[in-house]
């Protein structure tokens, strides 16, 4: 993988060419033939500023025309990709909630048994046995949702956008990759980027690394890029993206200003006509917001038993919104990209 330099072309096909502080990894939309350099035995192609009469084109370039993110010989700085699978390739969500929940349960579990042998009254043995079945049914919960659940609900997600295939997707929090690689089987000239802080309390084997190894054992390292940065101050131009999506991010977002700023933020890089799909604990207050920040038919409903996170007392619910189109005149064509088959997943 190559660091491209801080101002380079942005993740964008149209607007200013400056990516607004922070460099992207793995993915650039150069000028076609502005090559600078060889890395890793791989041509790594740099763009010029890009606008007005100097864009080439306003469609991404093929996928060939530049440097992939992963893979042999386009690892650059970053060092040899294993392409080996392993167990829980994408982690675990929230270690410590699950480590808290499945400790809780085996200690509940250990209490009941000492009053039962002790011969105490049995409400000290069915209080904490009780405990000690709800704790580990939440402690299964949460490991179903983080290790099956949520990569069904995605897939219907994913299924339900209807990708033409030459859209740009934002992943805000990709973590190490699931939902990013999942959208970027499906883009063909269309690009994904990912962008995280890469907490392991929030997910354990979140990391730059894991995600390159998961994207070159799938082969996807020339659709995707990285990029380290808080989601609630993005270094990329306004209205680059035709869809962001987010998943298990937004609560971890604080102080609740910050968590205001992130849903800007996904806002502002849309395009016009672009839709944001947001899946997330304690998100129905989110659509509010949304709404205020001028999006149009934002829809929030519940995700089942798939994505309960403790049982059924942490749900999560789906949010979708679109950026509405400019106002434009009778005379004028339509602005934005075309929308056809972009349905809503159900």
């Amino acid at each position: 993988m190559f660091v491209s330099p801080t101002g380079g072309p942005p993740f964008c096909r149209h607007g200013s060419p400056e990516l607004r502080g922070t460099a992207v990894q793995g993915f650039q939309r150069p000028v076609a033939g502005a090559i600078t350099g060889q890395r890793g035995g791989a041509t790594v192609r740099r763009g010029s500023r890009v606008g007005g009469a100097a864009r080439a084109s306003s469609r991404a370039p093929p996928v060939s025309a530049v440097a992939p993110c992963v893979g042999a010989g386009a690892v650059g700085e970053a060092g040899p990709v294993d392409t080996r699978r392993r167990v829980f390739p994408y982690g675990l969500d929230g270690p410590p909630q699950v480590v808290a929940l499945a400790g809780g349960a085996v200690l509940a579990a250990l209490v009941a048994l000492g009053a039962f042998v002790s011969a105490a009254p049995w409400p000290f043995v069915l209080l904490p046995a009780v405990a000690a079945v709800v704790l580990a049914g939440c402690a299964a919960s949460f490991l179903h949702a983080s290790l099956r659940g949520k990569f069904a609900v995605w897939r219907e997600l994913a299924d339900g956008l209807a990708l033409r295939g030459d859209e740009d997707v934002l992943d805000l929090g990709c973590g190490s990759g699931a939902v990013l690689l999942l959208i970027g089987r499906r883009l063909t000239t269309g690009r994904a980027l990912g962008v995280d802080l890469w907490r392991r309390r929030d997910q354990w084997r979140s990391d730059p690394r894991t995600l390159r190894e998961n994207a070159a054992a799938g082969g996807m390292g020339g659709r995707v890029g990285l990029c380290t940065a808080d989601v609630s101050a993005l270094p990329l131009v306004d209205g680059c993206f035709d869809v962001v999506v987010t998943s298990m991010t937004v609560h971890n977002v604080y102080p609740l200003a910050r968590r205001r700023a992130a849903l800007a933020e996904a806002v502002r890089v849309l395009r016009p006509g672009g839709r944001l799909v947001m899946v997330d604990i304690w998100s129905a207050g989110r659509a509010r917001v949304l709404v205020g920040l001028g999006m149009s038919a934002v829809e929030a409903r519940g995700l089942g038993p798939r994505m309960w996170w403790c049982g059924p007392f942490v749900p999560t619910t789906l949010v979708t919104a679109v950026k509405p189109l400019p106002p434009r005149s009778r005379d004028e064509p339509a602005a934005g990209p075309s929308r056809e088959g972009g349905g809503w997943p159900r």
